[in-house]
């Protein structure tokens, strides 16, 4: 008996990214993306309603800014990294990768809930990049890019991090059926 339109098929494999991944996925992701957004909202809030700096005058200015300077950057590394942790399992929440017969099923997010369906026919170009912090952790990131008649790549580029070696290989295996030599590998110094 076929599956009819309305029920689903059974995966050749899948991949579930937990919580405990994402979560680390967003420790050790650029977090100084999250400290720019800070400041830029920071500089956005004084220059709208025009505050000014004002200390009081029996606080020598110098001793206060010594102080108080080595604990705001902390703070403000702790709050960025918060702020991409949260981003990152916002975005990527319940990250989801079926393989079925003719297509790759990706299914992500908690704000925004994300369902495309991948065939190996439109990919493109597949990118795997990691950072050093990743790569201890044995997680990667799977940037495809899909043909499209937009000349926009950005809008036809699925990213799906969070993936060991071994998802890594099999989704390569389904896009490309024959063995793939590497052309290019940068390799920072």
């Amino acid at each position: 008996i076929q599956p009819g339109p309305g029920l689903s098929k059974k995966p050749e494999w899948e991949h579930h990214v937990s919580l405990g991944t994402l979560f680390k996925l967003g420790l050790t992701s650029n977090y100084l993306r999250g400290v720019g957004l800070i400041i830029a909202f920071y500089f956005t809030l004084r220059e709208q309603f025009m505050l000014e700096e004002v200390l009081p005058a029996e606080i020598p200015r110098q001793q206060m800014i010594e102080k108080g300077s080595f604990i705001f950057i902390i703070g403000l590394l702790l709050f960025g990294m918060f702020i991409t942790v949260a981003e990152t399992v916002i975005k990527y929440y319940d990250l989801n990768l079926n393989q079925f017969r003719d297509s790759l099923q990706v299914e992500m997010g908690l704000r925004n809930n994300t369902k495309v369906n991948i065939r190996a026919a439109r990919v493109q170009m597949v990118e795997v990049n990691t950072n050093p912090l990743q790569k201890l952790l044995k997680l990667f990131t799977l940037k495809i890019s899909l043909a499209s008649s937009e000349n926009d790549l950005e809008k036809s580029r699925i990213t799906i991090p969070g993936f060991p070696p071994e998802v890594i290989s099999e989704a390569k295996t389904f896009f490309f059926k024959k063995e793939i030599i590497e052309k290019i590998r940068i390799i920072p110094h």
